[in-house]
């Protein structure tokens, strides 16, 4: 079964198992019986050689000082700072009201902390008071920790990061991004039996080896082993009918994507076997090879169906970890990626690479010295060798690429010659040069008969073989002869690891001689899997890391040589995106590498350079990246792979290209990137809120009361802190469906409660705010108002509110948002674009809480669809420039790309559009902040703005003209956007004069409709200065309404708006009494002394 052949009598031993229940089922038993006997399924890996590497787990990181406030622990110590500077920093406005020092002093309603000076005097502190104790300290005795019922963090501060150095029963927050230290090394049984394990690393780690190993031991293992079943299943051979909205179980578990074969017996003991817990284990092996977004939605929707009793691994690069789709109804138990091998595991795999291949010869100090002359080859070699073979994949290159030499050096010795161990120099991409020199060779001899270009090949590759008739040949004619394979294969993996059309394979061989047995051939090169899809073939390469090989060759040789299909990639900007970064690397070191598998007629290096990299810099494409982001992190990801010969080599041909000093700036200004880094970094994931085991029953009536007492704190004399985690532990406690429900209730009462609006409350910062995030999909456009309001004067209030959104987005990622209901993602980014408007000048620095990378292709889409995208432009460049986006323009300006994993494009036929776009490319700064400021400042600019204003003006009938600016007005009321109001004013006098009183009146209707329906804040916030450009529509209901709110103004600066207000119509409505006459002079008159009035009252 799965591969693993067991016996009949130890299978029907367990009654309980889903092999016993199958027997019961006549038609299964004869099927079970009558089965022939297959063959164990072997390891996967050449020559059954595998050296396990070890694994780093993966701790969370955190934004400091904030993560004070999202933990939970009793007991909170610090790590890296003196009490002095704790001291600092409680003393920020974000923790005002907030602390108390030393065990005198009394707690209050809003505190939550109390500082510790000495952890030596734990024992004098109260454990059970209602707050978090805090203090500095790198270890905890054990009866303190007992003390606090082992309820305790201990947290270490470098740089603004904080890390957990150790935690108690404490349930974390999520943090911004994971690192990987050294010292944090999981050994292999330490993940059995976890339920859900992600292993997120580069390519070359060995996670697919890790999966082959763990499945082959298990078949190798006894019947009674840890687990009943160890599947893998291979991702890149996941299919999904569009048309199905699941996944089946069939579709996961095929001969394809398994190996094996699986008749329906053995599906149904396996499907029996998941509700047992231990039983099962799956590996899903190959998470980034799966390019259809919709399949990765089914995906997520398949595991949160997968019983809890199963234990399963899911594997990926690191660039698209963040895109899995995290079931809610089961905790991440480990976080890990694959380490480099030590210079042990090295020396192990290198000597068991060399006995396999021996493994038929009898003279075992030969092969000893064989072993010796590779393993000191490695040893004696330059630093970024040894470090090139700490990669699992690269050390197999190694082996590879030699081993015609290592049969050689048998000969030698058992001839009584000496071998040495030659000094080496050799880079990644020599290994995969030598590596595929080494497979074709082989190739050649087995269809044509010929020994290669290397003059001893291994004789094993002979054996029941025909006496050659041929010579070994010259090295050119190795070439020569497999140049046509080459074409075949660098077309296929360019065409396919780009997603192209098969016109590409076309493209590329109708000028060469070609027939079908010719890709049915390259299955014996020992690198590709053929497929026939219909009239079309498909090569499965045996490792991702081949095909982006093959296709950087193509890369290179296609644009020296003008390649229509590969300038192309260039014109589609797909060098920005990081899932072919590897691509772009491997290319990068082939630029600069003497490989024999480019064409070198007409062609040199310096050619080679420049092309390539002049192609980065945007030669090729009709424009390069603006903001200049994602255009530096592309070159730095290409600078790191190279060597100090290449750098200096590289700075040398480029000198008189224009590039060439961003180029030296880059080569300048870049650090190891974190590959190469220390500490392993990757993003952090989506982990959503987590499922209860035992909900509550639902009672709605019950949950509206509960709800509401916490929301208005009726009966409670807890700590704001302490009645938010009642709220959180109130809702988990409930199931899936349940808790929805609870999450609609809250969001009701969030709404209307009146707290938001009381001027001296810290019930918005400290509950409001926070509680707001736990609405998930109900989440509404009167609560974004809300967030609005409270985060636009104060930094803390704007980090809440960033974090609520970023705790919304966590509860509602997967079907809830890609089905958008609720209307949540049109919500979510009117939340974020509200944000984003704030006067607050931390707005942007602060939207990485956010993690925008998730949601920007939306949130650009949301800003840009606006009626007036061109003034919302700097924004999107700034939403850009957060998220690495590229930004580039067409050679026609009409265009513009924002460019990351998706892209959003924006296309005008307007003589502004493309005026702007023009101003775009004439700015020049390499601070992409700066660029944007600059931009912003441009004489044009605003003239632009304005042009495009009246283009839409003039263009409305009288009707369309009043919903035009009922529309308007209505969204700057509720965005609270009064420069926008201004500016609209503005250009409409200088534009169209004659309608600017039905503006005026609008707005005043408008704005007596909002003072109702808002609280005080929206009129401190907008209405006290909006009112000034109502002009002679001042009515008595607004006269009352602003002498109200003036009583109440929580500072002298809101009572000065109000004045100032009032001067403004004062001028405004004297210089209207001196030009009108009759009843508008009445009017005005009337108007005038309402105005009046409402000053004497705010005076007084």
């Amino acid at each position: 079964m799965a591969g693993k052949n067991f016996s009949l009598s130890a299978l029907t031993k367990n009654k309980k198992a889903g092999f016993y229940h199958a027997l019961k089922r006549a038609d299964f038993l004869f099927r079970i019986l009558n089965r022939s006997s297959v063959e164990d399924l072997g390891l996967g890996l050449l020559h059954e050689v595998y050296i396990k590497n070890n694994f780093l787990r993966g701790e969370q990181v955190y934004q400091w000082p904030n993560v004070l406030q999202q933990m939970q622990a009793k007991l909170l110590v610090i790590n890296g700072m003196n009490n002095e500077k704790l001291k600092e920093i409680l003393q920020q406005d974000s923790f005002e009201g907030k602390v108390v020092k030393g065990k005198r002093e009394k707690i209050e309603k809003r505190t939550e902390y109390r500082l510790i000076e000495n952890l030596n005097d734990l024992k004098k502190y109260d454990k059970k008071e209602n707050v978090i104790h805090i203090g500095i300290g790198n270890s905890l005795k054990e009866k303190d920790r007992e003390a606090y019922n082992n309820s305790y963090t201990i947290v270490d501060v470098k740089d603004q990061v904080a890390t957990i150095r150790k935690n108690g029963n404490v349930k974390l927050p999520i943090g911004s991004s994971y690192r990987f230290p050294k010292e944090n090394t999981v050994i292999r049984n330490g993940i059995n039996k976890k339920k859900f394990c992600i292993i997120s690393a580069d390519a070359g780690r060995g996670k697919s080896s890790f999966c082959l190993n763990e499945r082959y031991e298990w078949v190798k293992s006894k019947e009674t082993g840890n687990y009943s079943w160890v599947v893998r299943i291979n991702l890149a051979f996941l299919q999904v009918n569009n048309d199905t909205p699941i996944i089946s179980d069939k579709d996961l578990f095929n001969k394809k994507t398994t190996e094996v074969a699986w008749p329906d017996w053995q599906l149904q003991a396996f499907t029996h076997d998941m509700k047992i817990s231990g039983m099962v284990r799956i590996l899903l092996d190959g998470f980034d090879e799966i390019k259809d977004e919709s399949i990765i939605q089914k995906l997520g929707e398949w595991m949160l169906t997968l019983p809890q009793e199963v234990d399963f691994i899911l594997t990926t690069r690191t660039y698209k970890a963040r895109n899995i789709p995290i079931p809610d109804n089961r905790d991440l138990n480990l976080f890990l990626t694959l380490n480099q091998y030590t210079d042990e595991q090295r020396k192990d795999y290198v000597s068991n690479y060399v006995t396999a291949i021996l493994k038929e010869k009898e003279d075992t100090d030969n092969i000893d010295k064989i072993v010796k002359k590779y393993q000191d080859m490695i040893d004696n070699g330059p630093e970024n060798i040894r470090s090139i073979l700490g990669m699992p994949l690269e050390c197999y290159l190694f082996c590879s690429g030699f081993e015609s030499d290592m049969d050689a050096d048998y000969k030698k010795l058992q001839n009584g010659d000496e071998i040495k161990s030659p000094k080496v120099a050799l880079r990644a991409i020599d290994l995969f040069e030598r590596f595929v020199k080494e497979k074709l060779s082989i190739f050649l001899y087995k269809h044509l008969r010929f020994k290669g270009c290397f003059e001893s090949m291994p004789e094993r590759c002979f054996e029941s073989m025909p006496e050659c008739c041929f010579e070994p040949m010259p090295e050119r004619c190795f070439y020569i002869i497999t140049a046509l394979y080459m074409d075949i294969l660098q077309a296929f993996a360019f065409r396919q690891a780009f997603s192209l059309d098969y016109q590409v394979i076309e493209n590329a061989l109708k000028d060469r001689y070609f027939v079908n047995d010719m890709i049915k051939d390259l299955e014996d090169i020992g690198l590709v899997i053929v497929e026939e899809r219909g009239s079309e073939y498909y090569l499965r390469f045996n490792h991702a890391t081949y095909q982006e090989y093959f296709a950087a060759l193509k890369i290179v040789s296609g644009l020296s040589t003008n390649n229509f299909d590969v300038e192309k990639i260039f014109k589609e900007y797909k060098h920005y995106k990081s899932a072919y970064q590897f691509i772009f690397q491997f290319a990068a070191q082939i630029s600069l590498s003497d490989n024999k598998f480019l064409s070198k007629f007409n062609l040199n290096q310096e050619k080679v350079v420049l092309k390539f990299w002049g192609a980065l810099y945007g030669n090729v494409s009709e424009s390069s990246d603006v903001l200049g982001v994602a255009e530096t992190i592309l070159i730095k990801r290409c600078l790191n792979v190279l060597s100090d010969d290449n750098l200096e080599n590289l700075q040398k041909l480029t000198t008189d290209q224009l590039w060439h000093e961003k180029l030296s700036q880059a080569k300048k200004g870049f650090s190891n990137l974190q590959q190469n880094s220390e500490t392993l970094m990757q993003d952090a994931l989506v982990v959503r809120t987590q499922e209860t085991t035992t909900p509550d029953k639902f009672d709605y009536e019950k949950a509206k009361n509960e709800i509401s007492q916490l929301c208005n704190m009726k009966n409670y004399q807890s700590s704001f802190r302490i009645l938010l985690n009642e709220l959180k532990e109130y809702i988990n406690k409930f199931g899936r469906d349940e808790r929805r429900e609870v999450r609609k209730i809250l969001a009701k009462v969030l709404v209307s409660t009146e707290k938001w609006d009381l001027k001296n409350d810290y019930w918005a910062l400290d509950f409001g705010i926070p509680a707001t995030g736990l609405c998930g999909q109900y989440f509404d456009q009167k609560l974004a108002d809300k967030l609005k309001i409270r985060a636009k004067f104060w930094v803390n209030n704007l980090e809440s509110a960033y974090n609520s959104l970023n705790t919304i987005y966590n509860t509602v990622f997967g079907a809830i948002w890609n089905e958008n209901q609720n209307n949540i993602q049109d919500t979510f980014y009117y939340a974020i674009d509200l944000l984003l408007e704030s006067d607050n000048s931390d707005s942007y620095r602060n939207a990485p809480f956010l993690n925008l990378r998730n949601v920007s292709d939306g949130l650009l889409k949301y800003v840009g669809d606006s009626n007036e995208y061109i003034s919302s432009l700097p924004k999107m460049l700034r939403i850009a420039k957060e998220a690495s986006y590229a930004v580039v323009t067409s050679e026609n300006d009409k265009k513009l790309y924002f460019i990351a994993e998706s892209e959003f494009i924006m296309s005008q036929e307007i003589p502004e559009f493309q005026e702007f776009l023009g101003i775009l490319k004439d700015t020049k700064n390499e601070d992409p902040e700066i660029f944007i400021q600059e931009f912003e400042k441009h004489d044009k600019f605003e003239e632009l703005v304005r042009q495009d204003f009246k283009r839409k003006i003039d263009s409305f009938s009288t009707k369309k003209l009043q919903n035009y600016f009922e529309c308007r007005i209505t969204t700057f009321c509720k965005e609270h956007n009064l420069k926008r109001l201004e500016k609209f004013f503005k250009y409409l006098k200088e534009i169209k004069p004659l309608s600017i009183n039905k503006a005026k009146e609008i707005l005043a209707e408008k704005l007596v409709q909002l003072h109702k329906e808002e609280n005080r804040f929206w009129h401190y916030d907008f209405g006290a200065k909006a009112f000034a450009y109502c002009g002679r529509y001042i009515k008595e209901e607004m006269k009352d309404i602003i002498i109200i709110n003036s009583k109440f103004a929580y500072n002298r600066d809101v009572v000065c708006i109000m004045e100032q207000s009032c001067q403004c119509l004062i001028t405004e409505l004297n210089e209207l009494k001196k030009k009108e006459k009759g009843p508008e002079l009445l009017k005005i008159t009337s108007t005038l002394k309402l105005v009046t009035d409402i000053l004497k009252h705010i005076k007084k």
